[in-house]
């Protein structure tokens, strides 16, 4: 009996259904005199994310619009169930678009699909729902972007505006509302979620976690919930939106929780209030929604975490201390300030790919595909440094100023001068990345062999790890002290760290770093890591810009340049070094951070992190 209960408070029915008549008050009830907006539907073809997949749809457009003026728009997911007689919003909009407590909106009412059987007849057919709203990596944001809302927008004036846009959802759909705004908060700037399945089903439980790591987005959130709602093997669902009322309290955003006495997996007492929902959702419109103010906490003395103030250590061995400064509730501000966001890189390249910098501070990239190498100044201008790259694939800036690469194509590392003038430093090189020490030591990765090799200041080439832990050696980076080698593993989510040893052998290597991603997203796609005079270490992951600290944990998560895609190559750079450099999707972009980047030339002893 529990078990039919349980299923039935998860299928699509029962996300919306009423277990006792709702007491609808007169927004949600048809006005006289008030015009009626039109409700069509219709289905979308099966398209790349979903293959074979049709999905079901209706349209809502407002009353007496000007077909000229693009239209904010809403998103609700199990559309059905919010364009029937159980939530109302077609009514609700009427009414409160007529007495302009709302914009005239359009409204976009999407099913999730199904891929039907051979033969129905005799077979069921693959029910998509919990496939397409529970899962929390970003593919049901990409079928909105790229395929819904592209298709609605050929026949209603849509709005490009994300402050002019809202997305909602119930229970499983709760999940999938929510994620499509966290990984495209570029689209989406307004979010409302009834009895959210933030719990186990396919790692939705990992989503609070994800909301206090995260450097903030510019979103306001509507949630609600029930203290009797389900608690099963998955989870329970009023303590997982209380955690998720929780973070989103600790991060600052702009949000509202219901909690309702004793309601269970129920959506009777929002759909009362569905008009003061929307009206709080959309307060203050057409304002902008932006990202919150950082906030100062204090900490123990002794107690760094985030990569704020902490224990600073001994100096040793005539190095200097990094220092640390104030510590901010949000992590990610400890890294950056909201005032100072990306900025994109303009120049004649096509695709950015490896980055470094040098010792005065310009960053070079590669082209991958004209094969030049370029030189962004002190100006910000990318200006062509080399004609032919050789196919360089990694880059380096040395200790004797000079610029280092890996070169794919013929299967070598070189270095560049001030003037260009190239020297041939090793060949037969199947080489991946490469970290370069003081005192000349070349380490570099060579994923074909599944090892770690070293090239000593006077070019002797010896194996330093070839211990079959590591499947796929990829991206590697020392520590700002040169104590420790970082190596990731393409196959795993757990980087290594090894202690280099006096003669440059490494030693006790271990997977001692933990890569923040969704159960989905396991492998490791970073192709450059870089590290600041902190100890801390910046990649790029299909959940933005992540910073492990020195003690091995992801202590948080930087938003990308742009989003809908992956963060591939990450470097500082600048003067200070304080610029943060990264590639995404070919194009080169910069930010400002509160840190220094570690470099080669000049070794420093981080701070003890918090432990």
């Amino acid at each position: 009996m529990k078990k039919f209960l349980l299923a039935g408070a998860l299928s699509v029915a029962a996300a919306v259904a009423q277990p006792q008549p709702a007491n609808f008050g007169p927004d949600s009830l048809p006005q006289p005199n008030v015009a009626k907006g039109t409700l069509t539907k219709a289905v979308l073809a099966p398209g790349r994310t979903y293959p074979g997949v049709p999905h079901d749809y209706q349209v809502y457009v407002p009353a007496k619009v000007d077909p000229a003026k693009p239209l904010p728009y809403m998103v609700f997911l199990d559309g059905n169930g919010y364009a029937g007689d159980g939530m109302r919003v077609p009514v609700v909009l009427d009414n409160l678009i007529a007495k302009g407590e709302l914009p005239a909106m359009a409204v976009i009412f999407v099913n999730p699909g199904n891929l039907a059987p051979v033969k129905p007849e005799t077979q069921l057919a693959r029910f998509s729902r919990d496939w397409e709203y529970d899962d929390v990596r970003p593919n049901f944001s990409r079928f909105l972007v790229d395929e819904l809302i592209p298709e609605v927008a050929k026949k209603v004036n849509l709005s490009a505006n994300p402050d002019d846009h809202a997305i909602g959802g119930t229970s499983t759909g709760a999940v999938g509302a929510f994620m499509a705004a966290w990984y495209r908060p570029d689209v989406f700037h307004r979010v409302l979620y009834f009895i959210g399945t933030f719990v186990d089903m396919r790692g939705a439980n990992q989503v609070p976690f994800w909301l206090r790591k995260t450097e903030p987005r510019p979103l306001r959130i509507f949630l609600q919930d029930g203290t009797a709602d389900i608690d099963s093997y998955a989870g329970n669902w009023p303590l997982q939106n209380q955690s998720m009322d929780a973070a989103m309290n600790f991060s600052g955003y702009d949000h509202k929780f219901a909690l309702y006495p004793g309601e269970a997996h129920s959506t009777r007492l929002a759909s009362e209030v569905m008009p003061d929902i929307l009206r709080w959702l959309w307060r203050g419109y057409p304002a902008p929604i932006s990202q919150n103010a950082p906030v100062v906490v204090p900490t123990p003395p002794g107690r760094g975490g985030r990569g704020g103030a902490g224990r600073a250590g001994t100096p040793a061995a005539g190095l200097p201390v990094a220092p640390r400064g104030p510590v901010y509730r949000q992590p990610a501000y400890n890294v950056v300030t909201p005032d100072k966001q990306w900025e994109a890189i303009a120049g004649d390249y096509t695709a950015a790919a490896a980055t470094a910098a040098n010792q005065a501070g310009d960053v070079f990239f590669v082209d991958a595909k004209s094969n030049r190498l370029y030189k962004v100044g002190t100006d910000g201008k990318p200006a062509v440094f080399k004609q032919n790259a050789g196919g360089a694939k990694a880059l380096r800036g040395g200790p004797d100023g000079r610029l280092y690469a890996i070169q794919a194509t013929g299967r070598r590392i070189v270095s560049w001068g001030a003037d260009g003038a190239e020297k041939v430093v090793a060949s037969n090189v199947d080489g991946f990345d490469l970290a370069i020490t003081q005192s000349g030591n070349i380490y570099f990765t060579d994923p074909v062999h599944k090892t770690v090799v070293l090239i000593d200041a006077k070019g002797q080439r010896r194996t330093v790890y070839s211990g079959g832990g590591i499947e796929a050696p990829t991206a590697l980076a020392l520590t700002p002290d040169h104590a420790f080698l970082n190596v990731n593993d393409a196959k795993t989510r757990e980087p290594w760290s090894f202690r280099v040893a006096a003669d440059g052998s490494l030693e006790h290597g271990a997977p001692f770093f933990r890569m923040e991603t969704s159960e989905q997203n396991r492998l490791d796609t970073a192709q450059e890591i870089a590290v600041d005079n902190s100890g801390n270490m910046y990649r790029g992951t299909i959940m933005g810009i992540e910073m492990e600290s020195a003690s091995g944990r992801m202590d948080m998560i930087l938003n990308p340049p742009k989003y809908g895609s992956v963060v591939s190559h990450v470097a500082f750079g600048g003067p200070d070094r304080d610029w943060l450099y990264a590639v995404e999707d070919g194009k080169l972009y910069r930010r400002q951070t509160k840190r220094k980047g570690a470099a080669s030339w000049e070794p420093v002893k981080p701070p003890q992190p918090s432990l």
